[in-house]
């Protein structure tokens, strides 16, 4: 039985699950860890890690706490084509887009508010950015 099905998955679920009752530190760390192993084209990605990753980012708290951190790594994965749309179910999906939405409300009130500080993305405002993204999740689950 090769390590990464027995030492190494335990590893990577305490990476994983350490974030929960310490700091925002051992989260970056698993992403950073995921993101290495995603990179490095390690053999148990689809079977192990990939799994983790998508259950784990969906868990309540966990796009909080780290939003950057967390989509940075999303997107990463897809655009090295480790993750697609037969990697994620229809749950998952949708409770991705619930969370674009719910951030897109929050700045389209604080835009109504005053003049947005919105962060620059790309030559855009994180607002629209986020909207691209809602609208693409919105496909996905047509």
């Amino acid at each position: 039985m090769p390590l990464w099905v027995g030492a190494g998955l335990k590893f990577l679920q305490r990476s994983w699950e350490s974030h929960i009752s310490e700091t925002t530190t051992s989260l970056q760390f698993a992403l950073k860890l995921s993101g290495c192993l995603a990179e490095l084209g390690w053999g148990g990605w689809k079977l192990v890690g990939l799994p983790l990753v998508l259950k784990t980012c969906v868990v309540p708290g966990v796009l909080e706490t780290e939003p950057k951190g967390v989509l940075g790594l999303l997107a990463a994965l897809r655009r090295a084509k480790k993750l697609s749309l037969g990697d994620t179910d229809l749950v998952w999906r949708t409770k991705m887009e619930k969370w674009v939405l719910g951030r897109l409300r929050v700045w389209e009130a604080d835009e109504g508010e005053g003049e947005g500080e919105g962060e620059k993305v790309s030559g855009s405002s994180t607002p629209d950015s986020l909207r691209c993204l809602a609208d693409g999740f919105s496909r996905l689950r047509s």
